[in-house]
């Protein structure tokens, strides 16, 4: 986004969205705990670099670090929102999303995920592809309804049903000092690197 701005390929009207998840606020029906924010910039650098991992104990946790980066991303794009108030800017998760090929190139899961997603939607744990998409299509179609720089996703602790805001479930996706310690880190690392901005 931060390249596609300063070589003025964004429209003035442009609706940017950022593909979240639930997991970025925690998911306590599926026991997924909301991810802990990095603090500092010295943190989340570190985080960044692999140097430490997402849950306090250090141990690797798939949907902990999965859950993370969603979170530094929700956040990233809330504060490119007031950054740029001129672009309306989104977190959208598609919930849990039956018919995708999210996990079709891991051999085992690939295989199983299809019928998993079947079960989950049995208990109300998952949703139809037209479902999830329709989540991107009220953002799109109607983006004055919504607050630019807000996470919508899942209202309910499961990963389907209605859509709306996410603060309520984890209150640092409103901390304006912490987006923008976000912002700030991920643009430096990106200029460090030499690899595009999101």
């Amino acid at each position: 986004t931060d390249a596609l701005l300063s070589e003025n390929k964004l429209s003035k009207d442009a609706v940017v969205m950022y593909v979240s998840s639930e997991a970025a606020r925690g998911i306590s029906a599926m026991s997924i705990a909301p991810p802990v924010l990095p603090e500092t910039k010295e943190q989340l650098e570190k985080f960044a670099y692999g140097e430490v991992k997402a849950l306090p104990s250090g141990e690797w946790d798939d949907m902990a670090e999965y859950g993370l980066v969603k979170l530094i991303g929700a956040m990233h794009f809330a504060g490119l929102a007031r950054q740029q108030p001129n672009l309306t800017v989104f977190s959208v998760s598609p919930g849990n999303t039956r018919g995708t090929k999210a996990v079709s190139e891991k051999p085992v899961l690939g295989t199983i995920a299809p019928a998993m997603m079947a079960v989950l939607g049995v208990f109300g744990m998952s949703h139809s592809l037209e479902t999830g998409t329709d989540r991107y299509i009220q953002l799109a179609a109607r983006p004055a309804s919504f607050k630019s720089g807000g996470f919508y996703a899942s209202v309910s602790n499961v990963p389907t049903g209605p859509m709306g805001p996410q603060s309520t479930h984890h209150a640092v996706l409103d901390d304006e000092a912490k987006q923008d310690m976000v912002m700030n880190t991920l643009l430096a690392l990106v200029r460090a690197t030499g690899r595009p901005a999101a």
